[in-house]
């Protein structure tokens, strides 16, 4: 499967020698030192004879910024990009906490995990359910590896705090967040498949504008707030349990880049995104038609969003949805239309656009199709 993102990260953590981004400071360092409190506070199982994952370990070895998990019998660490998985080899091995343990690393888009049903004791994901397109077909292998009991642990940015709101603009948008939510849309995909534990919030930012003014002991208090409101905060904590043993229907993946695609009206024009990644840019007067791929039920859209950015009309049928795409800053956005039958995807313009966008223009990154369970609950055991 053609894959852009994994593309970028195998790029990105081969040609920094593992290390992906600057180094924290001020309100991230903050919010991450936040993060990792919140997640030692979590009530865990015993885990000395537990098998647990650490999804989206990096190149910072497992267990990185969730140091309890290096309790366990069997630890399993998965990323996207080979590169950041043979760093994190080498971080393990040196690791004298993993000592005399099995730790195992395997690369995984997110939609297939190289491990028997009903294995893992606690699921940890950190910082990447935001970057796996189809949500669904994501937790649903995430319960099928996990056993009748276990926890997941997710972590997340809120693409939509009190404060952005107030602003009318979403928070931590950029290249890898493909499917970035806000706390309802986040808790209604994990309560598909999981039965709630918690939920807890913490905060990574006020506004772009005064981030970087903070002084500490505020930047201190600010972290804190929103524990018992994620709906408010930047930043979200699910933790949740697989409470039953229901055997769903693995899931198909089907990806239809840009550039695939039939236009209506002038040609799409390419655009780069983030490094090799395009994207195809149109106008009001053109459109893309894309086919649905044979047995798929469910399309992520996935367009671009910048200052330049108009609305966008999505139409399968007589369902349509109608998405705003100006930002403030490029990153992606994501409509998901279910229960497809075949047929074809209307993609376009609709030449509106928000007050402060400087354009009307879309772009569309990609759709990836997905056949397979959007839910737990109606599968059958």
């Amino acid at each position: 499967m053609s894959n852009n993102l994994k593309a970028h990260y195998d790029e990105m953590f081969s040609e920094n020698d593992g290390e992906l981004y600057e180094p924290l400071s001020g309100l991230d360092l903050i919010a991450h030192n936040r993060r990792m409190e919140l997640l030692d506070a979590i009530k865990l199982p015993e885990l000395s004879d537990a098998v647990v994952v650490d999804y989206g370990v990096g190149s910072w070895g497992f267990g990185c910024i969730y140091p309890r998990l290096k309790e366990c019998r069997h630890a399993i660490g998965f990323d996207i990009a080979e590169a950041a998985l043979a760093k994190s080899a080498e971080v393990s091995a040196n690791d004298p906490a993993l000592t005399g343990k099995t730790v195992d690393y395997y690369v995984s888009l997110g939609y297939s995990m190289q491990l028997p049903d009903d294995f893992v004791d606690v699921f940890f994901c950190g910082e990447c359910i935001e970057h796996v397109e189809d949500s669904s077909a994501f937790l649903a292998e995430v319960y099928r590896v996990l056993k009748p009991g276990g926890l997941a642990i997710f972590t997340t940015p809120n693409g939509d705090p009190w404060t952005y709101r107030q602003l009318k603009i979403r928070w931590c948008v950029g290249f890898e967040h493909v499917a970035l939510m806000n706390f309802e849309e986040f808790r209604d995909y994990l309560e598909r498949f999981f039965e709630p534990v918690e939920y807890l919030g913490f905060n990574q930012s006020i506004i772009p504008a005064l981030d970087k003014l903070v002084p500490q002991d505020v930047g201190e208090s600010w972290a804190v707030t929103c524990r018992n409101k994620p709906q408010d905060a930047t930043s979200l904590i699910g933790v949740v349990r697989k409470s039953g043993s229901l055997k769903l229907e693995p899931s198909s993946i089907a990806v239809v880049d840009w550039s695939e695609a039939r236009v209506s009206g002038n040609a799409a024009e390419p655009l780069n995104l983030l490094g090799n990644a395009q994207g195809g840019m149109l106008r009001p007067g053109s459109a893309y038609w894309v086919d649905v791929p044979d047995g798929m039920t469910r399309a992520n859209v996935i367009l671009w969003g910048h200052p330049w950015s108009g609305h966008a009309r999505v139409r399968y049928g007589d369902d349509e949805e109608i998405a705003n795409l100006y930002s403030h800053a490029g990153g992606c956005f994501r409509v998901v239309l279910e229960g497809l039958k075949g047929g074809v995807l209307l993609i376009e313009p609709t030449g509106d656009r928000d007050p402060r966008s400087n354009d009307d223009q879309i772009i569309l990154y990609r759709v990836v199709f997905a056949r397979g369970p959007s839910d737990a609950e109606n599968c059958e055991a």
